[in-house]
């Protein structure tokens, strides 16, 4: 089928009698001119095998030709890859082309599903453990398996069996609508519900005291006393309020009704503090401190740290006040801090700002003055002020023919 045999046929001659069977090899011998070998046994025929030689030409075909039909160089086992092809793979799915004449085990498009390095072909198997819904990671849906009372989603968790229960509107007895619990709720104000027979029951401690039955399996708990307190955790009698564990002299005062209680190691006991003779955070003898007056007049009890601290540090809300504690008119309060401020009027007139809170009173000319009655202070005629003496018309007017006339000046000769 080659080519070369049917050349070789024509020169021999069908009528020859020779064997004509033509078999084709992979190794070729150099003397042949072609890729395969012939074997023209010619057995029935008797001719010499030097004849068929002789008779098949020089083709001058190359060694290398496939002139015969032979496989192609590289190609191995009837077109198995190439050992030196590079496989294409990357991103690639499952089953596609490689490149080298084989298949990728590549990805899948589910989540659960896995490439069959046998078949190339994916495989997937549903995970649907503890869902009721959703993806099953093959493309599916997992099935709704749940049991009433539960329902898919109904512990308020998507694709997962649960319940929500509720009591609302149930009463005493009553499922919670996931057979879980038992409802307690009861009609009337102060009702109890009894577990034992699921009933409700009004306790009743009306003219009871501490440790009687209610009525519904319960103690009362009242004290005629108001300084004694039942003791539920032990005897279930009253007890002295005064005897409890304290934390504050507020604590023992009430409990005691006494003001001489105080709370000592916890313990409430009389006590009668004295400050006499000692100083700012001082023991009062009685677990508190001494609020004294300091011995500098200008210090006060600082009861935060407890010490004697200048009142000029004090926390102001006016100028006043610090310049009562400072001592000076020129204190003033600025972000509650006290601080001396030196007033300028230096090229200022009246009512303007002095730089410290005030203001200022010159007048340009020397016969005003600045008026500090009106809302908006203002330089007038000293001649205009309100007057108490002939002298005062006389000076402020600037000449002697003013006089102090029912409080104004006025001109008279």
């Amino acid at each position: 089928d080659s080519g070369v045999d049917a050349e070789v046929m024509a020169d021999i001659g069908v009528d020859s009698g020779m064997d004509t069977d033509v078999e084709v090899y992979d190794d070729v011998g150099p003397d042949a001119g072609v890729d395969a070998s012939v074997d023209a046994s010619v057995p029935d025929g008797g001719e010499d095998a030097a004849l068929f030689d002789a008779e098949v030409p020089d083709t001058g075909a190359d060694a290398s030709s496939n002139d015969v039909g032979l496989p192609d160089v590289g190609e191995v086992d009837g077109g198995a890859p190439d050992a030196g092809c590079v496989e294409q793979c990357t991103d690639a799915i499952c089953g596609a082309d490689n490149g080298c004449g084989g298949q990728c085990v590549g990805s899948c498009v589910f989540i659960n599903a896995v490439c069959n390095p046998q078949t190339y072909a994916c495989v997937c198997q549903p995970v649907c453990v503890g869902k009721c819904g959703g993806d099953d990671g093959c493309g599916g849906a997992c099935p709704d398996d749940c049991v009433l009372p539960a329902t898919c989603g109904g512990g308020s968790v998507p694709n997962v069996c649960g319940c929500a229960p509720t009591c609302a509107g149930k009463f005493c007895g009553e499922n919670d609508g996931c057979d879980t619990a038992v409802c307690t709720g009861c009609l009337n104000v102060g009702e109890i519900c009894l577990p034992s027979v699921w009933v409700c029951c009004q306790p009743n401690c009306v003219g009871k005291t501490c440790g009687q039955n209610d009525g519904c399996g319960g103690l009362c708990t009242a004290c005629a006393n108001p300084l004694q307190y039942c003791d539920v955790q032990a005897t279930w009698t009253c007890r002295d309020k005064c005897g409890l564990p304290c934390n504050t002299n507020a604590e023992c005062q009430g409990w005691c009704g006494n003001a001489g209680y105080y709370c000592l190691g916890h313990e409430c006991k009389i006590c009668n503090p004295s400050c006499l003779g000692k100083g700012c955070g001082d023991s009062d003898g009685c677990g508190g401190k001494c609020l004294v007056d300091c011995p500098l007049a200008f210090q006060y009890c600082d009861q935060t740290i407890w010490t004697c601290r200048d009142r000029c540090l004090q926390d102001c809300q006016t100028d006043a006040e610090c310049q009562g504690w400072c001592g000076g008119a020129n204190y003033r309060c600025g972000g509650k801090v006290c601080y001396v401020c030196q007033p300028d009027c230096a090229g200022k007139f009246c009512g303007d700002s002095d730089g410290c809170g005030g203001k200022c009173t010159a007048c340009a000319g020397a016969n005003e003055y600045c008026d500090t009655s009106a809302p908006v202070w203002q330089c007038k005629d000293k001649c205009l002020q309100a007057c108490a003496l002939d002298t005062d018309c006389a000076g402020w007017c600037g000449d002697t023919s003013h006089f102090c006339l029912e409080g104004k000046c006025a001109q008279c000769s």
